[in-house]
């Protein structure tokens, strides 16, 4: 879909339904991308301290950032750097504006590490709506578009986004970072105009008869 067919589509479709009405705005959905799928490892990364914390035993393993990891499945879980883990785990960075990096690539907020019946990994990206929208914009479209079709794409892929949460349920995440949903880069792939076409559309979303709209582009 072109700039223009977003911003036609936002001309007369754009109305709020009972469930985005003036008095309650969209809630700051939390996004599952699953960014690594069926992986024999990866490296792991930090830009400061972080740890794991392994879901069902409550366990927490502190990592640091002065080393590159590589996590491979191992028994009932992972190996992390020759540590043996249980899978499900979280990777939590407690400090803000610094980032946990997969292969080299950082992401926001955080992560989780699943292994699957093949023994191979999972990695899941665990973030809010407007920060998923950041890693999404740039690689759906040019940041060079006149601001206000980037700011009709934000909508767009917000409302794509919510109308098809849950595509993935059966893997473990909501929405996967390729084309079949919305290509997803992470913070490489964020710039700043098109950061701020997400801030500045903040909870907009398209509707149509009541229900949120189906935006393909």
């Amino acid at each position: 879909m072109t700039a223009l067919a977003v911003m036609a589509s936002l001309c007369a479709a754009v109305f709020l339904s009972p469930a985005f009405s003036e008095d309650s705005a969209v809630p700051e959905t939390v996004i599952r991308v699953g960014i690594l799928e069926n992986a024999a490892s990866f490296n792991l990364s930090a830009e400061s301290g972080y740890h794991a914390v392994e879901l069902n035993t409550g366990k927490k393993t502190d990592l640091s950032p002065s080393n590159v990891y590589l996590v491979s499945p191992s028994g009932n879980g992972v190996s992390i750097g020759g540590q043996e883990l249980q899978t499900p785990l979280r990777l939590v960075l407690p400090e803000d504006n610094k980032f946990i990096r997969i292969n080299g690539r950082r992401y926001r907020d955080t992560l989780i590490l699943r292994t699957n019946g093949n023994n191979k990994l999972t990695v899941i990206n665990e973030l809010g709506l407007d920060g998923y929208l950041y890693g999404i914009l740039p690689r759906e479209v040019s940041p060079q578009w006149p601001f206000e079709s980037l700011k009709a794409q934000a909508v767009a892929s917000r409302s794509y986004a919510l109308k098809n949460m849950h595509r993935h349920d059966s893997e473990g995440f909501f929405l996967c970072s390729t084309v079949h949903c919305q290509v997803y880069g992470g913070v490489e792939g964020e710039t700043g105009v098109t950061t701020r076409a997400v801030d500045e559309t903040h909870n907009e979303v398209i509707t149509y008869n009541e229900y949120m709209a189906s935006t393909y582009f």
